[in-house]
């Protein structure tokens, strides 16, 4: 699957990329957060930042992941990215990111969930079948661990609560690789 048409849009989405490396043989779960924009200009509260360093979150700062890898057997085996800079301050005053020449890289992953908005997107359960929802379009899922009424789905973060906090969406997320992990290892 390649992103980079969709860059611009993407950019002014503010999008963010959560990454969870699922590896059965390996534990924990490691979860890199990639943004394009420079730590101080997260779209998050200071403490949010904070709890999810605290849950040993690891942030990949002023990078943008321009296309997802495959495998060679139809999954996700990883994510080619370039670097950002801040480029010259804009009418506002605000220094946008600009892409670094030569910066791109690839980091092996096995898992990827895009954020790139604050409510539940109306074409995932629209385009999904069995994917049940409430009254308010957020996904339904079985208690905390994500699980949603369609065999091998997992959700968390916005498209199950709404509009949350980032915290909460990486917790969400953190839970639901470990049940994803369960799974896998009972399977």
């Amino acid at each position: 699957m390649n992103v980079q048409n969709n860059y611009s849009l993407l950019t002014k989405m503010r999008i963010s990329y959560f990454l969870f490396s699922v590896n059965p043989t390996f534990f924990p779960i490691r979860v890199v957060f990639f943004s394009i924009h420079a730590m101080e200009e997260l779209p998050a509260r200071k403490e949010e930042v904070e709890h999810a360093e605290e849950e040993q979150i690891i942030f990949r700062t002023l990078c943008n992941p321009v296309e997802i890898l495959d495998d060679g057997t139809g999954k996700v085996g990883g994510i080619r990215c370039v670097e950002m800079e801040l480029g010259e301050p804009d009418e506002s005053g605000r220094r946008r990111p600009v892409e670094k020449k030569g910066s791109e890289f690839e980091i092996e992953v096995d898992s990827v969930i895009m954020s790139i908005g604050t409510s539940p997107n109306p074409l995932i359960r629209s385009t999904t079948p069995g994917l049940e929802a409430n009254r308010h379009g957020c996904l339904v899922t079985e208690g905390e661990s994500g699980k949603t009424s369609r065999d091998g789905v997992w959700a968390g973060g916005d498209a199950v609560t709404g509009a949350a906090t980032v915290i909460l969406a990486m917790g969400a997320g953190k839970q639901a690789a470990r049940a994803i992990d369960e799974a896998i290892r009972n399977a």
